[in-house]
């Protein structure tokens, strides 16, 4: 086995073990073999370069009760807590909201009318980046009827018969 062209000490067999050591560099692998005498070998081409493996990423999701009219607010933690990119907020298949996350934070504002009154189970979408994997996870979220009201004013204060009229 070589990295960079360099040999591995100590290394054989069919297999190599990747570690830190050898994030950066291409590896490559010579296999020999023996018939009556004469030896053999056979050169690999170089891998790409040893890329550090992508953390596990879980997502946590938390929105409060609205009322219908007010955009509802998805709170996302990710952990780990360093990670970083894009969070989706899914109804369905129809994307409701997206926001980035920085330091395993990110807060996703929905439209105001963009769920209609009940309760909803939507669907939260890390992305991932090239140090973290993508996850998903849910949410609910219950959107109560608005509220309502009416005010009148009469005018004018005081009607009288056949000189005001009321409106």
């Amino acid at each position: 086995w070589k990295a960079n062209g360099a040999p591995l000490t100590g290394v054989t067999g069919s297999k190599l073990q990747l570690t830190a050591a050898h994030v950066g560099k291409k590896i490559t692998v010579t296999q020999t073999a023996t018939r009556g005498g004469k030896t053999f070998e056979a050169n690999s081409t170089a891998t790409a370069a040893v890329t550090p493996p992508q953390a596990v990423s879980s997502v946590r999701a938390s929105a409060g009760g609205v009322r219908y009219g007010v955009a509802p607010r998805v709170a996302v933690s990710l952990s780990p807590a360093a990670a970083s990119g894009r969070v989706d907020v899914f109804r369905g298949g129809s994307r409701l909201g997206s926001a980035n996350a920085v330091g395993g934070r990110a807060t996703v504002v929905l439209g105001r009318t963009a769920l209609p009154v009940g309760t909803h189970t939507l669907s939260v979408r890390y992305a991932g980046n090239s140090a973290t994997l993508p996850s998903s996870g849910s949410v609910r979220v219950s959107v109560a009827k608005a509220s309502s009201g009416l005010r009148a004013k009469v005018s004018p204060r005081r009607v009288v018969r056949r000189k005001t009229k009321a409106k």
